[in-house]
């Protein structure tokens, strides 16, 4: 008989997922439920817990894997504080060609969550943390982030239907296909007033040395100083500084820093 119950008996569980985790790389909750020998109501409470606390993340095909917090050694660059602190310059460099603001974005199931970013000094700027977590297919940091996908990922961590957004354009999982497809043949996502009324911009994929998308850089503009003109001469900044950032961490995989 299963026994589910108990605080004491939680924590031990909640450290045998972690070692599962650490050991595996990735773990559904069916998985869990029958390592731990608990329901699978119970085992994804845990999951979920760990989650929140960031021990774990959550992919499209809905398993988890080890999280920020329990990034392993040869992963330590993979930690936000670490990449706030490594692609820094990166990011400073990016505004002053810009003079734009600038942001760092990281997928969190299918929204994208602002972790960086530097503010435009011009009168009329967009503000850094404006939205520090929006749906992924509005923004087009989120776009690239989803575009690194394949579109049978793209459809199962959208099973549910896109969230709505009040100011989304792309209104279902065959028109966001079509969007990444473009996204993936330029290199680079536009964003045109779909985050936020009167805000645009452009943004691009940063990689991991295992060629997943880690990260993503975007470029935030008032609307009245975007054109296709000017979104293409973006365009060009962001790429090159997100390709610089993806070169500065695979020679940091080499030699890791903590944070």
């Amino acid at each position: 008989m299963r026994n589910d119950a108990g605080p004491l008996s939680s924590v031990d569980r909640a450290l045998q997922l972690i070692l599962l985790l650490r050991e595996r790389g990735s773990l559904s909750v069916t998985e869990a439920a029958a390592e731990l020998d608990v329901t699978p109501p119970t085992a994804y409470r845990l999951l979920a817990s760990l989650k929140k606390r960031e021990f774990a993340t959550q992919g499209p095909n809905r398993h988890y894997r080890p999280g920020p917090n329990l990034a392993s050694e040869a992963r330590t660059t993979l930690s936000p504080n670490v990449l706030r602190k490594l692609l820094r310059p990166e990011l400073t460099l990016a505004q002053s060609l810009t003079h734009e603001t600038v942001n760092l974005w990281m997928l969190e199931g299918v929204y994208v969550r602002n972790f960086d970013g530097i503010e435009s000094p011009q009168a009329l700027a967009i503000r850094v943390n404006a939205y520090d977590r929006i749906p992924a297919y509005c923004s087009a940091a989120g776009k690239c982030l989803l575009g690194a996908l394949t579109n049978q990922e793209v459809e199962q961590m959208h099973a549910q239907g896109l969230p709505r957004w009040r100011t989304d354009r792309i209104s279902s999982i065959t028109s966001l296909k079509r969007h990444l497809h473009d996204v993936r043949q330029r290199g680079y996502a536009v964003n045109t007033e779909e985050a936020a009324q009167g805000v645009s911009g452009v943004g691009a994929a940063v990689y991991a040395p295992d060629g997943s998308a880690l990260v993503a850089l975007s470029c935030g503009v008032p609307q009245s100083r975007f054109s296709p003109s000017r979104a293409k001469e973006l365009a060009e900044i962001i790429v090159e500084t997100a390709q610089a950032m993806s070169k500065k961490i695979a020679e940091q995989e080499l030699h890791p820093i903590s944070g």
